[in-house]
């Protein structure tokens, strides 16, 4: 059996759930509201960091940068983005961590990612292998996230 978690307008909503409920092998575990709030969110990006931590992924301050743009370009839909990256510094700060790049840095840095992600080019860097690690970045932080958030969603699901 999959599991599969869709998010529709409220406006489709009905007609969805309908759908779902005419396929004969399809059951409908859990319905309504978003599965995480706020506290979930900030459970599931502390576990994400912290995973990136683990594995040495953070080889630069700067790295935590492309998360920073990531968020504010709308790639984790859990987060509307920061208003600068002293907000987002905070914000790992409330979360536990320590040991963080200064605000500067992730400013300085900010402004010399170009495009949009997965493709994210450097304007300080045409290196190949560092472009590519500097995606991966992000990669492996979606990952852990995502990883974070769907056991979160099961164990409130087998509840």
């Amino acid at each position: 059996m999959k599991r599969l978690v869709i998010q529709v307008d409220e406006s489709a909503y009905n007609v969805v759930l309908g759908m779902l409920q005419l396929c004969q092998h399809v059951e409908v575990l859990r319905d309504g509201e978003a599965m995480i709030d706020d506290s979930d969110r900030d459970v599931c990006m502390a576990q994400a960091i912290q995973t990136l931590r683990n594995d040495n992924v953070f080889v630069m301050p700067s790295d935590y940068t492309w998360i920073l743009v990531a968020i504010d370009q709308f790639v984790i839909e859990d987060f509307e983005g920061f208003p600068s990256p002293q907000a987002f510094i905070s914000y790992l700060r409330e979360l536990g961590f320590d040991d963080l790049p200064h605000r500067s840095t992730l400013s300085r840095h900010y402004y010399k990612v170009e495009g949009v992600f997965p493709n994210y080019l450097f304007s300080d860097t045409d290196n190949v292998c560092e472009v590519m690690r500097r995606n991966n970045v992000v990669n492996r932080f979606l990952a852990a996230y995502n990883k974070a958030k769907r056991a979160l969603c099961d164990s409130k699901c087998n509840k």
